[in-house]
């Protein structure tokens, strides 16, 4: 695990970046720190927040998505990513996506036109653009550039990826539909659409019951992907890691992943059922339908894939949090 976060920081740290200016900022401030700290996200006003063309954002943020959409359409697929100076580092997670870093303008510093990191995802099994991130590295109360207005727009931070008395700040901003809004930290939509399953209606996950559904299948639909060769690899196994802590499983936990993951195919094989029921009752707009299909698939799971699929949703949900929330 070690080796991955070292991996990660060396990846992340860019020339200089004790110099750079961020020029629009604020400082953390309690609302800012408070939003921060819960930057995993939750539900959102689910018809003007949840969605492309996020109508429920101000002017000013919609204008600034517009640009930023312009900025980065060349920069859609993979290969023109590298091209552009862009480097993958951290593998897919399942509800982010692989970030794609550029080393050169994060030294440059914040500059909304010019974000330091591209998130591809697999959607319908072709690698996607679903979204942007910015990141600097800085003190743990460092001064955040001001970007957005929306007060969904909070910065999270990852201390094992800034060095000593450091911390790499990061905001998301996604492209694609997003459950928990156009900034959340974490999009569980993703795992659904790698699968090339159509994703519930974010009008139906509002209750905390229905978060943690959402987060339990998704968590599950990941599991089994990255169980059967198709991604994720050393990090998904260190979020294990992380969410067993968090859960107090310890070192039990980390080994229902590994049981979990040597079961992969069978795994695999029982969510292919369930996951075409989703996916009917998301088309047919069946509330009611998805919740029954997701509280199958669950009631399915055996005693170590569940251990498995609940240590990598806290592991997931975890790494979204600021320096302050840990703290508290």
């Amino acid at each position: 695990m070690m080796a991955l976060v070292l991996t990660l920081a060396v990846a992340l740290a860019p020339a200089g970046a004790g110099a750079q200016d961020h020029s629009h900022h604020h400082h953390h401030d309690h609302d800012a720190s408070e939003g921060h700290t819960h930057h995993q996200g939750g539900p959102v006003e689910c018809t003007s927040l949840a969605a492309p063309p996020w109508s429920g954002l101000s002017a000013s943020d919609l204008q600034l998505i517009r640009e930023l959409q312009e900025a980065i359409a060349g920069l859609d697929t993979p290969e023109a990513a590298r091209q552009a100076g862009f480097r993958p580092a951290f593998g897919n997670i399942p509800t982010m996506g692989v970030h794609w870093i550029h080393q050169g303008r994060m030294a440059r510093g914040f500059d909304p036109g010019e974000p330091d990191h591209l998130m591809f995802a697999p959607v319908n099994g072709e690698e996607t653009l679903v979204g942007i991130a910015y990141a600097f590295i800085g003190p743990p109360d460092a001064d955040i550039p001001a970007s957005f207005e929306s007060a969904l727009a909070h910065w999270h931070d990852h201390p094992e990826l800034g060095g000593s008395g450091q911390t790499l700040h990061m905001l998301h901003v996604w492209l694609v539909p997003s459950p928990y809004g156009p900034f959340a930290g974490n999009n569980f939509a993703l795992p659904f659409m790698g699968h090339g399953i159509t994703p519930p209606d974010a009008c139906w996950i509002q209750s905390d019951e229905d978060v943690e559904r959402l987060e339990v299948v998704g968590s599950a639909f990941a599991l089994a992907e990255w169980a059967t060769g198709g991604g994720g690899g050393e990090a998904l196994e260190h979020l294990i890691g992380q969410g067993a802590a968090a859960s107090e499983q310890g070192a039990g936990g980390r080994a229902a992943g590994a049981a979990a993951l040597r079961m992969g195919e069978r795994l695999a094989s029982s969510l292919e059922e369930w996951g075409a029921a989703l996916d009917l009752a998301a088309q047919d707009g069946d509330a009611e339908a998805w919740r029954a299909a997701a509280d199958g698939l669950i009631e399915g799971l055996g005693p170590v894939q569940r251990q498995a699929v609940e240590a990598l949703r806290l592991g997931v949900t975890g790494v979204q949090a600021s320096s302050a929330g840990r703290d508290e």
